[in-house]
């Protein structure tokens, strides 16, 4: 299968960490040839069949989104050009969050079932050693097929469950929350800029922040953490991919460095 390169992939078991960093400065670069060494490295990951013990953070080529839950599966394609449906396979439990394409519907195959989308947000649970099914949806709408039977078309906090033995499914009405509760603690930085990261690290671990240079503020980059991690852990991975340095005093994190040229 084919292998895609990532600008940075760091993993730390024993922090139950999983970081997938690109940079994407979309707007311009460092202004300094001095960059974290970890920029240039790169790690190659199996794309097209992805399973681990390990929770996993996941860009498809079409810029959905996948958050996969430990021992689970997924498979999918080189790039989903020159198709007309974008479709995936999953064994075990995903987060999806898809890339709205009205022409191209997005097909996830779990088992017997099919769940078909154009561009939502949703939870399938479908681990090989069970013999239920079940589908949430969180944004958006969804249908979900066996064979060419129609189950349900599924709504927010809405989930079908899908029992093989049984002809009939049960359709209702769930705490998201609960369901969701797997991924609760993740942090995803999915394109993002500085400043709009600092929004979700003052939301997660109440500390102000401070940018003492305003051109760091654009520089835009991508990064996943899985499990709530120490924010010594986070700022420093941070630090290792947009070349800044942080300080914290009196519950506020100081962040300084070059930035990006453009502004």
């Amino acid at each position: 299968s084919r292998t895609i390169k990532w600008p940075i992939a760091i993993t730390s078991a024993a922090a139950a960490i999983l970081l997938v960093a690109t940079l994407l400065f979309y707007n311009g670069s460092f202004n300094k040839k001095e960059l974290p060494q970890q920029i240039t490295q790169t790690v190659e990951q199996p794309a097209k069949n992805v399973k681990d013990t390990q929770r996993r953070w996941l860009k498809l080529p079409d810029g959905t989104t996948v958050v996969l839950n430990a021992g689970s599966k997924l498979d999918y394609p080189d790039s989903f050009d020159g198709v007309s449906i974008r479709e995936v396979s999953l064994s075990g439990e995903g987060f999806f969050d898809v890339a709205h394409n009205a022409s191209k519907p997005f097909i996830i195959h779990t088992g017997k079932l099919k769940t078909t989308v154009l561009g939502t947000a949703f939870n399938i649970r479908a681990y090989p050693n069970t013999d239920s099914i079940t589908v949430t949806v969180t944004r958006g709408k969804v249908m979900v097929q066996e064979a060419n039977k129609t189950l349900a078309i599924l709504t927010p906090a809405q989930q079908l469950e899908w029992v093989m033995q049984y002809p009939a499914t049960i359709n209702k009405k769930v705490n998201l929350p609960e369901v969701l509760a797997w991924k609760a603690d993740d942090l995803i930085m999915d394109d993002l800029t500085l400043e709009e990261a600092a929004l979700l690290i003052t939301k997660r671990y109440h500390l102000k922040v401070a940018f003492m240079n305003e051109r760091i503020k654009n520089c835009r980059f991508t990064a996943a953490f899985l499990n709530r991690n120490d924010l010594s852990q986070v700022l420093s991975v941070l630090g290792d991919i947009t070349g800044t340095t942080t300080n914290i005093k009196d519950d506020i994190i100081y962040i300084d460095g070059p930035g990006c040229e453009s502004l």
